[in-house]
């Protein structure tokens, strides 16, 4: 019999406990990788988590001055703490690159990738396609894959973070229609 009372009062311990709710933040609005992020474009979510409410960010926490999203958060979406990196001081620019196919093994948020692109030839044209490094060494915030469907190809976003000074070329590849292709790093590689 106490055995079975002990047994009762476990059972409803750990269903009280997974029924708790914490308050943790949400984005109040679209929050793209490089924004500055501050109380006013949060809200406070009530929710039950359990231990995974560790990975995000409790509602209250002070956000401190210089704080950067650095994987991007959809509005309404709750706001996970790895998404969250103060500014490095560097001043490198988010930016996104437009993939036309499947994101390449080892590229993900964290990851460093060399960034290439090639010159598109008319399909009359007897020349072979040239590529060309454009930067070196990013560093990869996110990696967005298109839901697949039947008969549908998407194109995967890799955001990154770039140097100020290698901003202009690629803008100027992007702009030019070349294709862009990344090509990841090895681990602890700098570029």
């Amino acid at each position: 019999m106490i055995l079975l009372l002990v047994s009762v009062l476990g059972v409803v311990g750990l269903v009280r406990a997974a029924q708790q709710s914490q308050a943790v933040f949400a984005a109040a609005v679209d929050l793209p990788v490089g924004t500055e992020v501050s109380t006013a474009d949060l809200r406070v979510e009530e929710v039950r988590l359990g231990e995974a409410g560790q990975a995000y960010v409790a509602a209250g926490t002070a956000i401190a001055p210089g704080t950067r999203v650095i994987a991007a958060v959809k509005e309404g979406e709750l706001l996970p703490t790895r998404s969250l990196g103060a500014d490095d001081g560097t001043g490198r620019r988010p930016m996104t690159i437009q993939l036309d196919g499947t994101v390449p093994a080892g590229v993900s948020a964290g990851s460093k990738v060399d960034v290439y692109a090639t010159v598109q030839r008319s399909s009359a044209s007897n020349e072979a396609p040239v590529s060309r490094i454009v930067l070196s060494g990013v560093e990869v915030t996110q990696v967005q894959v298109p839901e697949q469907s039947v008969g549908t190809a998407g194109e995967s976003l890799i955001h990154v973070l770039v140097d100020p000074r290698d901003v202009a070329a690629l803008v100027s590849a992007r702009g030019s229609g070349d294709l862009l292709d990344v090509v990841a790093l090895p681990a602890g590689a700098t570029g």
